[in-house]
């Protein structure tokens, strides 16, 4: 069988809502169908179009001539107005075609055919291309209607519309045809430039290299890693990458890679010519000629490799934008996660010791450097009242992963028992920085700054830990208890109330009830203030504390022989060297004067 290539006017025509007629009376749809392609034979003969061909309800045929073309579709939709009146849709397109006696295939009929799936019953679509072949022929008027991406390269295709008297013609738009580049504004024009830079093949090439430079940046990041390399070695890729990613952009621009090498683009509207009457006389001139389309395009690389491309991209974004997204990026080891997680759960459940830490021993073998077990592990060390192994731990986790928060916030506990309180206050910025959502590094904050008399700034603390967890009710009462020692009662007895209304069953609320008798105890409220403090004894009993506001509020009362028995239980059940030489002399003092 005998194949052709040349160029040719392709003409599509199809019944409007066909599918759907013939769902609800098959008979009617088949007659239609029949006159359809009937009065189709009849009058495309006329016209010598070549290649009839009925496809379903849709026919095709080709022309010699655009002119021919377009007055065989005007006569067409003439006579399917008469009655039974047959809603039919044409398009017309002029390209490509490889054609035999009994088959046409090509990429302008898969234009053709788009082109008419956007006209409306009894009306008549055509390309640029035929536009510009009939524009000026007498007996044929045109208006603009669009610009639509309908080639495989992603080109915009021009659509006109036929406005003879009798043809159904779409609403066209006011402004008329735009020139190409212009814009009704800055919209326009990044459309225009995103079209174009698709055209050029620019969009493909830098999706292409987008994904190799991301395969580049992972085995650089690896190879870095293992070799040792030093950190400007991995600055010095990533330049180059960026440079080549520019000189890439720009000859993608303006070369297009052909079967017959490298060549400039041609500018739109630039090319080959469109005289199909030659075309189709001589075909021999065609089947050699490259066309305005890229290698690209007529290999369909874009339709086949479209998802891929943008799936790399994407991923390319994220990698590059992974350490902003994500502060504590980390990879995780699953082996390590889960027996980590087991540890924790065993730790929770009050389990054995040794228990947690075979977990925990099989985390590491996995992963020595996973900072979650590490921490757990200092957790473990902690509990058993091995300090100098807790912050060995520590230690380890901050040197090889800095962003781990919790680890700083644990590190700065250390250090505030040792009373560094510099090295304390260094250590929770660390965290603060390392995990901006970290509430506990913006409490440990508002202790130092307290310790250190930086009221204002304490203030701002507390009521950053409560802003980044409200549910803090350590934090709320820390900041009551502060807001107590500036004389400020009013202010301590709405934020401890507050706590209480949010977190009414937290184990820490018997903090909450001995500061607010605190409050109460300042306004001189004696009886409100018993009340929380009975209400804090219920909670935790041996909460030195609560035993001292005891002591205070009996001595306030003048109830100087029962507060004794409070200042006895107080030191008996207070750590501080210091406060307890405080309470002993007080209550040295009460004895002298009381009988």
């Amino acid at each position: 069988m005998a194949r052709t290539r040349q160029l040719a006017a392709i003409m599509f025509s199809g019944i409007d809502g066909y599918a759907a007629l013939i769902q609800q009376d098959e008979k009617k749809a088949v007659e239609l169908n029949e006159l359809h392609h009937d009065v189709f034979y009849s009058i495309a003969g006329k016209y010598l179009a070549k290649n009839l061909q009925n496809i379903g309800h849709e026919s095709l045929c080709l022309f010699s001539s655009a002119l021919e073309a377009v007055e065989c579709a005007i006569e067409l939709q003439h006579a399917f107005r008469n009655e039974p009146v047959v809603p039919v849709k044409i398009g017309i397109h002029l390209g490509d075609i490889i054609y035999s006696e009994e088959e046409a295939i090509g990429e302008g009929i898969d234009v053709a055919r788009r082109i008419k799936s956007q006209a409306l019953p009894g009306g008549i679509l055509i390309s640029n291309k035929i536009y510009e072949e009939v524009k000026n022929q007498p007996g044929i008027e045109t208006g603009f209607l669009k610009a639509c991406e309908l080639e495989e390269g992603g080109r915009q295709v021009e659509i006109y519309a036929i406005t003879n008297e009798g043809i159904v013609s779409p609403e066209l738009p006011r402004e008329g045809r735009p020139l190409p580049g212009e814009g009704r504004g800055s919209k326009s024009r990044l459309r225009y430039f995103w079209d174009e830079a698709k055209r050029r093949n620019v969009v493909r090439v830098v999706s292409y290299y987008a994904a190799g430079a991301y395969v580049t940046l992972e085995l650089s990041s690896i190879l870095s890693d293992s070799l040792k390399l030093p950190d400007w070695v991995m600055t010095v890729i990533i330049i180059l990458l960026v440079t080549l990613f520019i000189v890439l952009a720009v000859v993608s621009w303006i070369y297009d890679i052909t079967p017959e090498g490298i060549k400039k683009t041609a500018p739109i509207g630039e090319g080959r010519g469109s005289d199909i009457s030659v075309a189709l006389e001589d075909d021999e001139s065609i089947p050699g000629m490259p066309g305005r389309r890229s290698w690209f395009a007529r290999h369909r690389v874009l339709r086949r490799y479209l998802v891929p491309v943008l799936v790399v991209g994407l991923l390319t974004v994220f990698y590059l934008s992974k350490d902003r997204i994500f502060q504590n990026w980390e990879r995780v080891n699953k082996e390590a996660k889960a027996h980590t997680d087991s540890a924790n759960l065993f730790v929770r459940n009050n389990a054995p010791t040794e228990m947690v830490k075979q977990e925990l021993d099989m985390a590491l073998e996995a992963d020595p450097e996973y900072a979650p077990a590490l921490h757990t592990y200092a957790m473990v060390h902690l509990a058993e009242g091995d300090s100098a192994l807790a912050k060995q731990k520590l230690h380890q986790i901050v040197e090889s992963n800095p962003g781990f928060s919790m680890a700083w916030n644990l590190l700065a506990n250390f250090a505030f028992w040792q009373d560094s309180m510099e090295l304390a206050m260094r250590y929770s910025t660390n965290a603060l920085e390392t995990g901006p959502t970290n509430s506990t590094a913006a409490y440990n904050l508002a202790i130092l700054s307290e310790d250190k008399g930086l009221h204002s700034q304490a203030e701002v603390w507390y009521q950053k830990a409560i802003e980044l967890d409200s549910a803090f009710t350590s934090a709320y009462s820390a900041l009551g208890a502060f807001y107590n020692h500036l004389g400020r009662p009013t202010e301590a007895g709405m934020v401890l109330r507050k706590t209480l209304r949010i977190s009414p069953a937290s184990p820490h609320n018997y903090r909450v009830y001995k500061n607010l008798a605190e409050s109460h105890f300042i306004l001189q409220e004696y009886v409100s203030a018993f009340e929380y403090l009975e209400k804090s004894k219920a909670l935790e009993p041996d909460y030195p504390e609560t035993e001292r506001c005891f002591a205070l509020y009996y001595e306030a009362r003048g109830y100087l022989q029962e507060s004794i028995p409070h200042w006895r239980r107080y030191l008996a059940l207070e750590t501080d060297s210091l406060e307890q030489l405080k309470a002993q002399s007080h209550l040295d003092s009460l004895r002298a004067i009381t009988p």
